[in-house]
């Protein structure tokens, strides 16, 4: 098939998507400023505030509504220094460091807030059920999807699925003469499991 062809499908693809946008532009869901044309001449969407955003709305809910989520009534009722909130965004920030580190780095370096002990944080994690990560998970789901309604087949996606290890940038700094490995500066590897979907190419 000639690659002009090919081309012309993508980008009748993404008018439709382009279309959708639009509707959904008046109820604040996707904004025409979200869109970005790279030098490639391609159109896509800058949706990181818009997932952001349903993100936000999908916790709102669940701080809301804490019985369909906990696994006791008698959980996160009260005012305490670990809200079911925080708990919920510490999980989500987690990075490639200790549990203290992760924690201090949200409560105290992005919330301004108290810090908690790594204890304290699983004694609280521990009150959360799994259902709080799959509510937020289809939330995002379902939000994208509403974005750009995506070809199926029989109602299933089409994904190809390949994995690959990526090195992360690290900070340029030189290790102190004598460092033991731990203290050493790390090379930190991430593995990426990439789906494609076949039918829309994207």
């Amino acid at each position: 098939m000639p690659l002009l062809t090919i081309e012309q499908k993508k980008f009748s693809f993404l008018t439709k998507c382009l279309t959708n946008a639009k509707k959904f532009a008046a109820s604040g869901l996707l904004e025409e400023e979200s869109l970005i044309v790279n030098q490639g001449g391609r159109i896509m969407y800058k949706l990181l505030k818009k997932v952001k955003k349903i993100f936000r709305q999908a916790i709102r809910y669940i701080v809301t509504h804490p019985n369909e989520f906990t696994t006791s009534e008698r959980f996160f009722t009260r005012n305490r220094k670990l809200t079911l909130e925080k708990v919920i965004g510490t999980i989500f920030s987690f990075t490639n460091s200790t549990l203290s580190s992760s924690i201090y780095d949200y409560l105290v370096v992005n919330l301004k807030s108290q810090f908690a002990t790594a204890s304290a944080f699983i004694q609280q994690r521990k009150k959360i059920k799994l259902k709080v990560f799959e509510y937020i998970f289809n939330k995002i789901r379902d939000g994208l999807i509403e974005l750009c309604r995506p070809k199926r087949f029989y109602g299933m996606f089409i994904l190809a699925c390949d994995g690959s290890d990526f090195p992360m940038p690290t900070e340029v700094v030189p290790s102190d003469p004598g460092a033991s490995g731990y203290s050493k500066v790390q090379n930190v590897l991430i593995h990426v499991n990439a789906l494609y979907d076949v039918l829309n190419h994207q």
